[in-house]
């Protein structure tokens, strides 16, 4: 309870409160990267679902392998693609598959490159500490300059929540499985760790959680690079957090665990409170937004901003509406129940329908038929599995959907096996 005394009158016409502390008291969300096991079991004894996360698992195992993209792509896209193969091991394991045995070994092999154990990636994407700034550094190109797009901006400190949340959560997962590889190679995976996460002001060679607004509670994307600090993945942040938790789970490491599972809690609270539309805040968007159910990114002069930075397959409305959600639900895991629910289900409902079926959108009549092409597998899938909390009938809906899809028809680093695991058991 707050004491009258540090109660003030502001010129905004409330009251705040004035102290050197303020007291958050929340629910410490489950720190574990692994499916949960009630969800687990209650797919198990509903033979349909069984038999289309098997088939899905098959699947996505023989068409996802990152043998042959650990050394070509970009950190976010190896991030994403080796995240992928760690939740799909990770559901194996769960229903009881050999598929972990050949992923587990596909991911040894490209953390060992990345966290360059095996010192074989161009010189351009191995990491390095950068004695400026306090941080890991990769040069991203081969070219003399470095120029801020490369990798997403990541030289320059630009999305390392998203790149690196994505490395962490593999390695926790490998970690939790292979823990005298854990203990081998601590230092340089709590290397990565501590350039997202540090939770303390005595490490002298990172700054305390990165990207983290403790006074906002949610990240922004920006590092060093000029002009205004922006955030749009909501999610990817969120998944950074989740991995630190998981990373320190996996360790058994109660500082590193509660670290990620703090940041997670309040990044949650913080999107569930900016990003989404939802039935408590939905007054305070405004009324155009309030109809799309999330804001496309925050930016420090415009607040709600529905607008990309890249362009949607098609990259038109109401198909566009899609990749505007979709941005705020990738990846999904075994964390994605905290933020979609019901709730939320119910504010995106009808921006994703339109963005599926365009034709039912207002004012359809007067759009060009040759601009309305089919809204791209991948992105619908994620309104699906959005939609999929809303009542049975979405569910069943958004299963239909995506149990037939293979790696390549979904957005990289999702796969079928893991979006059914969502849709069918929250987990």
């Amino acid at each position: 309870m707050a004491q009258s005394s540090n109660i003030k009158d502001t010129v905004y016409g409330f009251k705040g409160y004035e102290g050197t502390e303020w007291l958050l008291e929340m629910n410490l969300p489950r720190a574990s990267m692994e499916p949960d096991e009630a969800s687990v079991t209650k797919i198990k004894q509903n033979n349909k679902q069984l038999s289309e996360m098997l088939t899905a698992i098959a699947r996505d195992a023989s068409e996802h392998n990152i043998d042959t993209i650990c050394s070509q792509w970009d950190s976010y896209g190896l991030g994403k693609a080796i995240a992928m193969s760690a939740r799909l091991a990770s559901i194996s394991r769960a229903f009881g598959t050999d598929h972990y045995e050949d992923i587990d070994t596909q991911i040894k092999n490209c953390l060992e490159k990345w966290l360059r154990v095996q010192d074989t990636l161009a010189d351009m994407w191995k990491f390095h500490y950068d004695t400026v700034w306090g941080g890991l550094f990769l040069r991203a190109t081969n070219n003399a300059d470095v120029g801020y797009g490369y990798d997403f901006g990541f030289p320059y400190y630009n999305d390392h929540h998203f790149h690196l949340g994505y490395l962490l959560y593999a390695i926790a997962y490998y970690v939790k499985h292979h823990q005298d590889w854990g203990q081998q190679h601590k230092e340089r995976v709590y290397a990565l760790a501590r350039d997202v996460g540090n939770p303390s002001y005595m490490d002298k060679y990172f700054p305390v959680v990165r990207h983290k607004d403790v006074y906002m509670g949610f990240s922004w994307a920006t590092g060093v690079v000029p002009g205004q600090r922006q955030e749009e993945s909501s999610s990817e942040a969120l998944n950074c957090y989740h991995g630190l938790a998981a990373l320190g789970d996996a360790y058994n490491d109660d500082v590193l665990k509660k670290t990620g599972q703090v940041t997670l809690a309040t990044e949650i609270e913080s999107v569930k409170e900016y990003f989404h539309v939802r039935n408590h805040n939905e007054a305070h968007f405004p009324p155009i937004i309030r109809g799309y159910g999330a804001v496309g990114q925050i930016a420090e002069d415009n607040f709600y901003v529905y607008t990309l930075n890249w362009p949607c397959a098609p990259n038109v409305f109401p198909m566009r509406h899609a990749c505007l959600i979709g941005i705020q639900i990738i990846p999904i895991t075994a964390a994605s129940k905290y933020w979609m629910d019901q709730d939320w289900a119910s504010h995106i409902k009808s921006s994703c329908t339109q963005a599926i079926h365009p034709e039912t959108a207002p004012d359809y009549n007067l759009t060009n038929p040759g601009d309305m092409g089919k809204l791209d597998s991948g992105w619908a899938a994620f309104c699906y599995a959005g939609m999929a909390p809303y009542d049975d009938t979405h569910m069943q809906m958004a299963a239909d959907f995506v149990k037939n899809k293979g790696p390549r028809q979904l957005v990289g680093g999702t796969g079928a096996a893991s979006t059914l695991l969502f849709i069918y058991g929250r987990t």
